[in-house]
Order: C-alpha cells, then sequence, then structure tokens
C-alpha cells in the first residue's frame, strides 16, 4: 500500500481499536500481542464485528481481506498517532508528574474550554496515558481542536521518551517529582530521571513550565531544558505566583487575580498553578483564566467531599495514593478542627524498598496533623501504626483488617454524626468498597 493512500484512509478513519470487545463498526483494529493474548487471534472477530482493516504483523498468516501488514503493528500505531497529531493544527501541550497530573490536565481543560470553546478543547480520556492509550487517544484529535491536551504517565524509564516522541508536545509540565513508581525507578531520584524525559523532549522553541517550588523539578529543568521556561509556584522567584492559599489568589507580569476554588487542599492550588501557566503560555488572559477556575467541580476519588444524611463529612479519595498525595489529604482532614478526624488508610503501592519508610512517614504524619483515629488495611499497614505510635498516637484509636472489605465493616459501627472521614489507598486496595459500604446504610445531602 503506497503512502499516499495510507494517508487518505487515515485521514478518514476516526477511530482506532485493541479490543474486540469495545471495538466499533468502522474501526480499524490493531493486533498487539502482549503478556496476556495476542490481538493476532482475535482478528477474525474484530473483521465479524465490523473492522474496516486490520493492522497485523508481516508474518501473520491468516487470509482475511483488508489486512496492512507491518513489522510491529504498536509502532505503527504510534507512528499514525504522531503523523496525525502533527497533520492537525491544535497546539499540544504535555503532562506528566508524580501526584496531581490527571487534576491538573482537567483544571487546565476548564480553564481552555472558558478562555475559548468546549469545541477547542481535545484531552485524553482518564487513563489512557500509556503506550497504547495515547496514541489511541491521539487519533482522535480533530482540525477544529486548538489546543490538545495530553496526559502521560510512566512506570519504568524511556516510557515518558516514548510517548513525548509520538506527541512532540510544544509545551510540557511537570507537576512535581515524587516517589509515586519509586520502587520500579531505583527510587526517588530515578522517578526524577524518568519524568525529566518530557523536559529533555521539548526543543529550543517550546515552553518548559516547571514548578519552582520542586527543588527537584527546579535542578531537572537546569540541566535538561533548551526550550523557554516557564515557573509557577509559592516562590519568590515563580513567574506565575500564588499569593495566596486560603483564599487563592496569583500574580503574573504585574496583574493579580483571585478565584474561590471548590477543590480543597493546598495541593490544588498548586495545580490550579500549574494549569494557569500553561494557561498564560498557550497565549490565554490570565485573569480570565484566574476566573475561570469557580466553574471546577470536584471529581469522583479525588478528594471529593460528600456530606451524609447523619451530618457525617465522607473525603473520597480513593483513586490512588503516593506518599505526597497521602500527606496532602492528611492536610485537608487536619484542618476539620470541630470534627472527629477518621483517617482510612490502605497500603501505598509500586514503592519498592522504601515501602516501610514511607508508610511509616505517613503515620507519624497523621499525629502530627492532629487525627484523632487511623483505620488502616493491607499488608504495610503496620507501619502506618508504627509511624503514629513513635510520633504520639494513642494506639487503642489504631485499628487494622486485612483488606478494604473488612476494614468497611470495622468501620460501620464506629461512624457518628459529625465525624470527617478520609479514605485513601493505592488502586489495588480498592478503597472505594469502603465508599460503598458506608453509603448502603447512609444517604448522601
Amino acid at each position: 500500500m503506497s503512502f499516499v493512500r495510507l494517508t487518505m484512509l487515515e485521514l478518514h478513519v476516526k477511530s482506532y481499536s485493541i479490543d474486540t470487545r469495545t471495538l466499533k463498526p468502522g474501526d480499524i483494529f490493531v493486533a498487539i500481542r502482549g503478556l496476556q493474548s495476542d490481538g493476532h487471534d482475535f482478528v477474525a472477530e474484530a473483521f465479524s464485528k465490523g473492522a474496516s482493516q486490520a493492522i497485523v504483523r508481516s508474518d501473520y498468516p491468516g487470509q482475511e481481506s483488508n489486512l496492512i501488514r507491518v513489522l510491529d503493528p504498536l509502532q505503527e500505531l504510534q507512528d499514525r498517532a504522531h503523523r496525525h497529531l502533527l497533520s492537525m493544527p491544535a497546539k499540544r501541550v504535555a503532562l506528566t508528574g508524580s501526584s496531581g497530573k490527571t487534576t491538573t490536565k482537567e483544571i487546565l481543560a476548564t480553564l481552555c474550554q472558558a478562555c475559548l470553546s468546549t469545541e477547542a478543547v481535545w484531552l485524553n480520556e482518564g487513563n489512557l496515558n500509556n503506550h497504547l492509550g495515547l496514541p489511541l487517544s491521539a487519533l482522535k484529535v480533530e482540525p477544529h481542536h486548538k489546543i490538545a491536551i495530553l496526559e502521560m504517565g510512566m512506570n519504568h524509564f524511556g516510557e515518558i521518551a516514548c510517548l513525548a516522541k509520538i506527541a512532540k508536545p510544544q509545551i510540557g509540565l511537570i507537576t512535581n517529582m515524587g516517589s509515586a513508581h519509586a520502587g520500579n525507578m531505583g527510587g526517588v531520584e530515578g522517578v526524577a530521571k524518568a519524568k525529566a524525559e518530557l523536559f529533555e523532549a521539548l526543543e529550543e522553541n517550546d515552553i518548559g513550565v516547571v514548578n519552582a517550588d520542586d527543588p527537584r523539578c527546579v535542578r531537572e529543568a537546569e540541566r535538561k531544558l533548551r526550550a523557554q521556561v516557564l515557573t509557577f509556584g509559592h516562590s519568590a522567584l515563580a513567574d506565575l505566583r500564588i499569593l495566596d492559599y486560603q483564599s487563592p489568589t496569583f500574580s503574573y507580569k504585574g496583574e493579580i487575580a483571585s478565584a474561590k476554588l471548590s477543590l480543597l487542599g493546598d495541593h490544588n492550588v498548586q495545580n490550579a498553578a500549574g494549569a494557569l501557566a500553561v494557561a498564560v503560555a498557550l497565549g490565554l488572559d490570565f485573569k480570565t483564566a484566574v476566573q475561570s477556575l469557580e466553574r471546577l467541580q470536584p471529581t469522583r476519588g479525588r478528594l471529593a467531599p460528600l456530606t451524609l444524611s447523619t451530618g457525617s463529612l465522607l473525603l473520597d479519595d480513593t483513586y490512588n495514593a503516593n506518599s505526597e498525595s497521602m500527606e496532602a489529604g492528611i492536610s485537608v482532614l487536619g484542618s476539620f478542627h470541630d470534627r472527629r478526624r477518621i483517617a482510612v488508610l490502605g497500603d501505598m503501592g509500586e514503592l519498592g524498598g522504601v515501602a516501610a519508610e514511607r508508610h511509616h512517614a505517613i503515620g507519624a504524619a497523621c499525629t502530627q496533623k492532629g487525627i484523632d483515629w487511623i483505620f488502616a488495611c493491607g499488608e504495610h499497614a503496620k507501619h502506618y501504626g508504627e509511624g503514629a505510635f513513635e510520633a504520639g498516637f494513642n494506639m487503642q484509636h489504631f485499628v487494622w483488617a486485612k483488606d478494604s472489605v473488612q476494614i468497611a465493616e470495622k468501620l460501620i459501627d464506629f461512624v457518628e454524626p459529625n465525624d470527617a472521614i478520609w479514605i485513601k489507598g493505592s488502586r489495588f486496595m480498592k478503597m472505594e468498597r469502603v465508599i460503598e459500604r458506608l453509603l448502603q446504610i447512609n444517604s448522601v445531602l
């Protein structure tokens, strides 16, 4: 098949699929060979469900019609996404970070939609931020989009570099460099090196957006950024500066603007500042962007408050967890001085050799922030208790269970009206089961 003919076909196809369970008629099916299954075993099924074409390895023995034979279907998918993105007029923004990247992406999308229009902004969906999800999402960018926001995730070296090669971002933001996935990277310094692959990918005419409050971000930017630099944060040296966390106020180039923010916690003010920095880098109006922060609403699983009929406040933070997001949540819970403060904690994952140390530190932080009760579950949960105890916590107020189902049952008879209950843990702990159990016997106001 000639390149010209292939390109014309790409322009007329809006959707690709790697999964026959979700494939729609007209999709191009890409046969990806994975650890658990091989997409080539499903090519016939893809055509039976209406696939227009299938991209397969050159040695695939099947004789189905409309096959596109290539050396590596995954590489072909990524190459097509790259060509497609570069053929679109949208300004390409990439963001990554140890915590806050999804929230920052959603804040940025809200700001851009307010300054331009809803139809002008595209962002990759949910967790479609890896070597498969990002290209599949990127292929959906259309000519009317003016801004394409691409969240990039990673759990090993080279992944951000790969994603940046596909997206070729013109603006790159790293929210922070912390401990998430440190177990796969040889520690936090390894995480910093892996995240900085985004800075390395930017060229001289691009813009790197740097967290001025994170020493690792500043250091990696100084070492690896060739692009123009725009900094954000509370630091006096930041270009886009946070002046006040309690009544979120920001300054940029002599202008000052404030907004009411419905998202809880200082860390979300930091996320908002990162999004605002990208917005001004895109040329959007600073004050309009700040005012647009008032449109934001909490997202389920990301420190979203729910008031129960009993008067208790439930803080649903069950989406995922790492050290930094745990500390942020503890600070928010600790601020409810007029309520009994209960932390319901599951294990944090992918911490490798620093797992005990990190869980220990979170337990200590609970004590320091005045948390009244800790309900903990999981293999590493005992380290929460050890850290809390060494910091002076009353261990009669520490409750342990094997998993989130069991800790929910221990919690259910304990909750009283006016409690503040914050629930968090890594994805594999399924801490949302605690929320579900509480809502079985309580209605939400």
